[in-house]
């Protein structure tokens, strides 16, 4: 499970239980390009990025991180 602290780490811990229980195989979620200090703790977190998107004035970093089954 995710290896980070707080109430975020909370956070992913039973998002990502939820998500295995769905049969889900990965955690998915986006932030802005230009916020260092999420883009770090997402990496942190074991997200890596994905892709990228722009809606409207937008512009993400698509990341994800695989569950063990």
């Amino acid at each position: 499970m995710a290896p980070c602290p707080g109430t975020g780490g909370e956070f992913f811990r039973r998002t990502e239980e939820m998500a295995l229980r769905m049969g889900k195989r990965y955690l998915r979620l986006d932030s802005t390009r230009d916020n260092e200090a999420l883009t770090a703790y997402y990496e942190r977190c074991g997200f890596q990025p994905a892709g990228e998107c722009v809606v409207g004035a937008y512009e993400g970093t698509l990341r994800q991180k695989p569950l063990a089954s």
